[in-house]
C-alpha cells in the first residue's frame, strides 16, 4: 500500500502523514526543497538542485575519507554528450582512476 502524505507550505510548513502526525526531517532545508518542488510542479535535474558551494565544505571536513571528483559534462550515469568532445569510455576511465587514487590514499 503506498504511503500518502500531506505537505503544508503555508503558515508553519510541515510534512504530515494522512493520520496527522508530523514527519521529522533531518533539516529545514529538506522541507524547503519539498515545498519548492511541490510548488514548481516541473522536473528538475539534480545539478540544478545541488549546491556545489555547500557540498565542498562538507567533503573538506571529512578529510582524506572523502574526495570530490567533478566529471565535467557527465550526467549521473557517467554519460557525456558527443558535443562535449569526450566519450563515455574516457569519463569512466577518469572515474576509475580517481577511485583507485582514493583507495591508495585511504587503504594504502
Amino acid at each position: 500500500m503506498p504511503a500518502h502524505f500531506q505537505l503544508r507550505c503555508l503558515g508553519e510548513p510541515g510534512l504530515f502523514t494522512m493520520g496527522g502526525r508530523l514527519v521529522k526531517l533531518r533539516t529545514r532545508k529538506q522541507l524547503a526543497l519539498l515545498c519548492y518542488l511541490a510548488m514548481e510542479q516541473r522536473l528538475h535535474t539534480r545539478d540544478a538542485l545541488a549546491e556545489l558551494s555547500l557540498l565542498k565544505p562538507v567533503v573538506k571536513g571529512l578529510g582524506s575519507r572523502a574526495t570530490l571528483n567533478l566529471l565535467e559534462g557527465a550526467d549521473h550515469s557517467f554519460h557525456v554528450l558527443k558535443s562535449s568532445g569526450r566519450n563515455d569510455r574516457e569519463v569512466m576511465k577518469e572515474t576509475l582512476d580517481a577511485f583507485a587514487a582514493w583507495m591508495d590514499r585511504v587503504v594504502g
